[in-house]
């Protein structure tokens, strides 16, 4: 499927595509929606954002091997979107991690940008310390590209929020820590939120990621709140997840 029909497959209701939210404005409460159908058509315009996953990016070899969004997400018009990207690495061929290989991601990225058009974009990239520079030129080209009246936004894993990060100069609006699937790092996160109250890195303060599968540790104080779902989100999900403290 080319990138041009991903817009085809969200928030199609009554023959309109959805008119994204003020990203800038966006809740308190952001659902993520993972490559599984979703039917939000229960949330209201103002209570909860979406989150939704675009596209998908490999880097193999001197390749960018792409895969669109291939599962429907149906919402009312008016809730407030931010379109997601995930990236990885092929740990078998290893990518190249040039300069033409970059532009090529970039360039990819925006086509989904454009596709979806959503005001906002989050790359979700777990990249290794020999892949953050690689990251970091990426988006610097980004942020270029969009522009500054564009939402840009990063997952972060909790170690890269500790004191003295790599994040605090990224030209990105947002930083979201990721407090799930985190492995062995998880002991180490509880120790240093039940010690200081919060991220030491001030830009891993304001946004934090949760699962509902997971227990979480007594959540820092933040202005936005990810919550992740392994299944299709339901009403009674979504009201689950806010009663036992997440927000």
């Amino acid at each position: 499927m080319r990138n041009h029909a991903i817009a085809a497959l969200f928030c199609v209701l009554n023959s309109a595509t959805c008119q994204a939210g003020n990203i800038p404005d966006r809740p308190a409460i952001i659902l993520w929606a993972w490559e599984m159908p979703e039917d939000l058509r229960f949330l209201n315009t103002s209570g909860t954002g979406v989150a939704f996953l675009a596209s998908s990016f490999l880097l193999r070899g001197d390749q960018v091997r792409s895969r669109p969004r291939l599962q429907p997400v149906l919402l009312n018009p008016g809730v407030s979107l931010l379109s997601v990207v995930r990236i990885e690495c092929d740990r078998r061929q290893a990518p190249v991690l040039s300069s033409a290989q970059r532009a090529r991601l970039a360039t990819l990225i925006l086509k989904t940008v454009a596709a979806t058009r959503t005001p906002g974009l989050q790359i979700d990239f777990d990249a290794r310390v020999s892949e953050r520079p690689f990251y970091r030129a990426l988006l610097f080209d980004l942020r270029r590209k969009l522009g500054t009246g564009r939402f840009l936004s990063i997952t972060a894993l909790p170690s890269w929020c500790n004191r003295g990060s790599w994040l605090a100069e990224l030209p990105v609006d947002e930083i979201v820590p990721m407090l799930f699937r985190i492995g062995g790092e998880r002991r180490a996160v509880i120790t240093r939120l039940e010690r200081y109250g919060s991220f030491e890195e001030p830009r891993c303060q304001a946004s934090i990621g949760v699962s509902t599968d997971e227990p979480h540790p007594p959540l820092p104080n933040r202005a936005h709140t990810y919550i992740f779902h392994p299944k299709p989100w339901t009403k009674a999900d979504v009201e689950s997840a806010i009663g036992k403290g997440i927000r």
